[in-house]
Order: structure tokens, then C-alpha cells, then sequence
């Protein structure tokens, strides 16, 4: 028997704690990744923070603390403008 395969993501909105090389761990809310020059960064609101953008190569591990409600999760739309 097989078992389905569920599509392995972040939750936007989704609660995780990021375990940082070096740094020790960060609680927070997911808000998506963005490029900085060449690498690549998570963006993690933690609570009562700033915004905290963790380059992807400094990541040792992620934990699922909590995944959003789909009342929660905002509209998928585009940000990108293009000129």
C-alpha cells in the first residue's frame, strides 16, 4: 500500500522555532524568504522583535510549532511589478 505524499512546505502565518548556527534559536511567525545578493533567507517575525531574515546556510534545523488556521492565511496575490 502507498501512502499520499503531502506537499512539504512553510506556512506563511506558521509558528517555528529556527535553530541558527552559532546563535542559538529563534521563535517566530513565517513571512516568507527573500534573496539577499546570492543566498537565500527566511524572514521570522518574532514576537515582540523585528523582523529577523536568517540566510538559509546558517540553518541547522526548522520546527513546526504551530501551522496557521486557513482563516489565517492571507490571499495568494501577486507583489511583484514589473515596469
Amino acid at each position: 500500500m502507498m501512502a499520499i505524499k503531502e506537499e512539504l512546505k512553510m506556512h506563511i502565518g506558521g509558528r517555528y522555532l529556527v535553530k541558527i548556527a552559532d546563535e542559538g534559536d529563534t521563535i517566530g511567525i513565517y513571512k516568507g524568504y527573500i534573496s539577499i545578493g546570492e543566498d537565500v533567507a527566511i524572514a521570522i517575525e518574532p514576537e515582540n522583535s523585528l523582523m529577523r531574515f536568517i540566510p538559509v546556510s546558517q540553518i541547522v534545523y526548522i520546527d513546526q510549532l504551530e501551522i496557521p488556521s486557513i482563516d489565517d492565511v492571507p490571499d495568494k496575490k501577486s507583489d511583484v511589478y514589473y515596469r
